[in-house]
């Protein structure tokens, strides 16, 4: 859910970069742990968690906190005393008590110092209007000859605020996201559920496949062990593939290489049994499961780089369409005639047992 919602921020921020800062509102350190790491490979470039950044190679960031510019007998013996400890990453927090009157005024003040000695340094806005915010800091900061300062937004965003303020040309530098990243929200969540979908016969060799029976049709599942394919237009240049859609089917075709098993063929909606298509002739398709565990070892482990750069490249193969944070197109996800066939006739198999059951 993380790298889901990390993914549509980072989308709604286009080339701005994104930081991580949900330590201290994760429900637990090993969920914050969890989350700057799914973060990471959602898209988000950078983490204030320091332990997350040693663990998986995260690169870090922090900014001043409103506590450290409470601590000094003024604002301007605040910015002034961190510009001194981190002259090289200095980030100061403008609306402690007033970002305009008193914050980016110190700013200002101080990060001129740190011009001078050959450093840079950027500003924080976290509360009020950060489009009206953003323009009049930058302006000060221009007009003051400090144009390559930077200016950092927080303040409880998600990916609809983001959209809308880069929408806008808002002059923000870099986004950072806390609560909205990794707590669980609405948008990133998925009405879904692991359910048993076979157990193995006596002989340890074959499956019989499992469903579990709901009134709500979202929570009758699918039999069997299963693999689910990616299909994507034939083209010679593989960087400007396209997917067309993602077809789940019966373990029974699992490890069988061909690129082409269900071209041509008609896939069924997995909810609605009125509802399918044919997919192209020409289309080429990829497993997406692949074996993580076997007997007790684990067979396939990638490192967070390479789970970073295999999202960034999949979301590239995605058409706009379907990434739009409003109204999107709906991809086309389908289970193939042998799985519906498959879970129909199980489905047919529990309804007999009920029906022996009430005789």
């Amino acid at each position: 859910m993380v790298s889901t919602k990390a993914a549509r921020v980072c989308y709604a921020a286009k080339n701005t970069p994104v930081a991580e800062l949900g330590l201290r509102r994760a429900p637990g350190h090993s969920s914050a742990l969890i989350a700057s790491r799914a973060a990471y490979i959602g898209g988000i470039g950078y983490s204030s968690n320091v332990e997350a950044s040693k663990l998986y190679n995260i690169p870090y960031i922090g900014t001043m906190s409103h506590s450290w510019v409470m601590n000094f007998d003024t604002e301007r013996d605040a910015f002034h005393t961190y510009s001194r400890l981190y002259p090289k990453n200095a980030v100061f927090l403008l609306d402690t008590y007033d970002t305009l009157k008193s914050g980016i005024v110190h700013a200002i003040e101080a990060g001129k110092t740190l011009v001078q000695q050959g450093n840079n340094f950027g500003v924080r806005l976290d509360s009020g209007d950060i489009d009206y915010l953003s323009r009049t800091v930058r302006a000060k900061l221009n007009s003051s000859g400090l144009e390559k300062a930077f200016i950092v937004a927080t303040n409880n965003l998600d990916e609809e605020i983001i959209s809308d303020l880069t929408a806008a040309h808002c002059p923000i530098d870099m986004w950072g996201l806390g609560t909205k990243l990794v707590s669980n929200e609405i948008s990133n969540s998925i009405e879904g559920v692991y359910k048993l979908c076979a157990k193995q016969d006596e002989n340890k060799h074959t499956f019989t496949g499992l469903l579990k029976v709901s009134n709500n049709i979202k929570k009758t599942t699918l039999p069997g062990i299963k693999q689910v394919f990616r299909y994507y237009s034939h083209k010679a240049d593989l960087s400007n593939t396209a997917y067309i859609a993602d077809v789940i089917a019966s373990d029974s075709v699992e490890g069988k290489e061909n690129p082409q098993m269900f071209s041509g063929a008609e896939v069924h909606h997995p909810l609605l049994d009125h509802r399918k298509f044919t997919l192209s002739k020409h289309a080429l398709s990829f497993p997406l499961l692949q074996k993580v565990f076997e007997k007790g070892e684990i067979i396939y482990n990638e490192d967070v780089q390479t789970m970073r750069s295999n999202v960034e490249k999949q979301l590239g193969c995605i058409d706009s369409s379907f990434k739009r944070l409003l109204n999107p197109h709906v991809y086309k996800v389908s289970i193939s005639t042998e799985l519906k066939s498959l879970r129909d006739s199980t489905l047919e198999k529990v309804e007999e047992t009920y029906r022996k059951e009430e005789l």
